[in-house]
């Protein structure tokens, strides 16, 4: 009697895992998968603002005939940018070292240099205008030149290139899923890159020139367009139809 009580829930349980044992199995088989797709958009925009770093070297004696000669030519270009249709200005460089000569086989100070710097913004079409003016009133070098857009722009065509970025994840994914068979599913995950950095924003720059106080054709500069690129990745689920 005993033995019979036994047996008969040990029957029940196997005759339970047996029912269930195909459930488990089609769960299994059902169950999503997923798909990792990634695209980016491109959107191109006027450059409308110029970066120009203009600068004075100026060579002495000793440090402080050096740092005289270039507050000389300083004073007159700050003063002369103060009035010119130009955004944050400021000084981004002062360096006063000794200019040494290895020619005898060690280093001999044989005199002094100073150099400062100064940044600014401003419309790109005043560019050129501004460089040839800025070197009249002092400046000796024009360090760097670049263009870029303004931040509304930007962000502008930020947003189109991101929605650009998750139409063409979603067409590939598609396009996949349909040459597979697969049946889609839903999104699960998305992730934005950052912008595409040459730095983030791809703008003109020349290469650093010493200006000449001979007279000179006016600077022709062309801004050209701005890149702004971003990128999405999309999880989508799917399953064997």
């Amino acid at each position: 009697m005993n033995t019979m009580k036994m047996i008969l829930p040990i029957r029940i349980a196997a005759a339970a895992l047996l029912l269930a044992g195909p459930a488990v199995m089609a769960s299994e088989t059902r169950r999503d998968q997923i798909l990792t797709v990634s695209a980016q958009g491109l959107e191109r925009i006027p450059a409308t603002v110029a970066v120009i770093r203009l600068a004075v070297e100026e060579r002495g004696a000793n440090p402080e005939e050096a740092r005289a000669a270039m507050a000389r030519r300083t004073g007159p270009l700050l003063e002369f940018l103060r009035g010119q249709p130009v955004n944050q200005l400021e000084t981004s460089t002062v360096r006063i070292q000794p200019i040494h000569d290895y020619s005898r086989n060690r280093a001999e100070i044989v005199g002094y240099q100073a150099v400062t710097a100064v940044t600014f913004r401003a419309a790109a079409e005043l560019a050129g205008a501004l460089i040839d003016q800025s070197l009249a009133e002092g400046a000796n070098q024009l360090q760097d030149l670049r263009f870029t857009a303004g931040e509304e722009s930007r962000e502008e065509a930020r947003r189109s290139a991101l929605r650009q970025a998750a139409r063409l994840a979603r067409e590939r994914a598609a396009a996949v899923m349909e040459e597979l068979g697969l049946e889609e599913g839903r999104v699960v995950r998305v992730q934005i890159g950052a912008d595409a950095e040459g730095p983030v924003y791809p703008m003109r720059q020349l290469e650093m020139m010493r200006a000449t106080a001979d007279a000179s054709p006016s600077t022709e500069v062309e801004a050209g367009d701005e890149e702004v690129t971003a990128r999405v990745s999309l999880d989508i689920s799917y399953r064997s139809r």
